[in-house]
């Protein structure tokens, strides 16, 4: 039994998507190892949230997607009204793994009883 489910998706790792794509993860990446970072410090001033690198690189990587991305995916569907209607919980739960919300709402909690 073989369905498009089963098959790996081959994400690519060359060329102008490969490129975007590798801008995209560091950015991630670059992210959650900051707010991770600046979690465990006390700091008052301002927190760096990605590198130099990462910051020069993705307003375009960002600005190339968005004109890639149809916009007639959205206007005037059904989905369109349903992500709409969405609040933050659900939001995430949509959209992260199950295991990374379960990690970020114990963060949350953890945070808080500090």
């Amino acid at each position: 039994k073989s369905g498009p489910e089963d098959d790996e998706v081959e994400m690519p790792a060359s060329g102008m998507f490969g490129a975007m794509r590798y801008v995209l993860k560091l950015a991630l990446d670059d992210m959650d190892k900051n707010a991770s970072a600046a979690s465990q410090s006390d700091s008052d001033g301002p927190t760096l949230r990605v590198s130099r690198h990462v910051s020069a690189s993705l307003p375009p990587v960002v600005s190339l997607l968005r004109r890639l991305v149809s916009r007639s995916l959205l206007v005037e569907s059904q989905m369109s009204s349903n992500l709409a209607k969405m609040k933050g919980p659900e939001l995430e739960a949509l959209l992260l793994d199950p295991e990374e919300a379960e990690k970020r709402k114990k963060a949350d909690e953890d945070a808080m009883t500090d």
